[in-house]
């Protein structure tokens, strides 16, 4: 895989934001395991099967949200236009 430099200085701190921000993640336990340009790894503890099947119902919005994400993501590492 080819190195990818972020253009936008800042990006680490605007993902995380971002992340911090999806209630779907605070209710799961998700936290952002590692993070490098063009890849995210969550972690999730443990889960009770309620939970688990309450997981399994929402994975397909979820996957939606995490697409919007990307997009986030991938505007944020377009080249940003200067303002003089």
């Amino acid at each position: 895989m080819t190195a990818f430099k972020p253009r936008h200085p800042l990006w680490e701190t605007r993902v995380r934001e971002s992340f911090a921000r999806q209630p779907f993640m605070t209710l799961i336990g998700g936290e952002i395991a590692s993070l490098s340009p063009g890849a995210c790894a969550v972690a999730l503890p443990p889960l009770r099967a309620a939970l688990r099947a309450l997981l399994h119902y929402h994975l397909g919005s979820q996957t939606l949200r995490t697409r919007q994400v990307m997009a986030d993501v991938r505007k944020l590492l377009e080249p940003q236009p200067e303002h003089p």
